[in-house]
């Protein structure tokens, strides 16, 4: 495959083109987990630019890998959280990637959380109340689902 068409997509999702994405992306001759040297992906360059309308199309794509980490381990989700340009688009990115299914518990090289980087940005209360809320409900889920097992488990025992 002729890596021109991805290549034109990582530079469309740099500089927040999002109709010429959208051209891209319906020609389909791309890979959409093509990377740079870097291990970056289209996600990955669209959230580190605030190119927020490229990310709106790239997680509508069959295949997209939304916890894909980069060869430091950052997925797209520490680039939105650290997206300093605009805390408004920030803030939409982190919601739009999270209703995407992306994960803020993965760790980067540096064992960065999501949470952990926005927990550098002492003016943006409503990243870490939005990472936060959704780590609650993840714990939440998962202390709820271990109560079914539990439950299962005492139903099945033999007395």
């Amino acid at each position: 495959m002729d890596n021109t068409a991805n290549n034109q997509i990582l530079a469309a999702c740099m500089d927040d083109q999002d109709d010429w994405l959208n051209d891209l992306l319906g020609q389909g001759d791309f890979d959409i987990s093509f990377t740079d040297d870097n291990g970056n992906t289209a996600l990955h360059y669209a959230a580190m630019n605030g190119s927020l309308a490229c990310l709106e199309l790239l997680v509508r794509v069959a295949g997209i890998e939304i916890n894909r980490k980069n060869t430091r381990g950052t997925t797209p989700l520490h680039y939105a959280v650290s997206f300093q340009d605009d805390t408004d688009v920030a803030l939409e990115m982190v919601n739009v990637l999270l209703d995407a299914g992306a994960n803020p518990k993965i760790q980067d090289a540096n064992k960065q959380s999501p949470l952990s980087v926005a927990s550098t940005r002492p003016d943006d209360d409503d990243m870490k109340e939005l990472l936060s809320s959704v780590l609650m409900e993840d714990e939440v889920v998962d202390d709820y689902a271990q109560e079914d097992d539990d439950d299962i488990d005492d139903s099945m025992a033999v007395e």
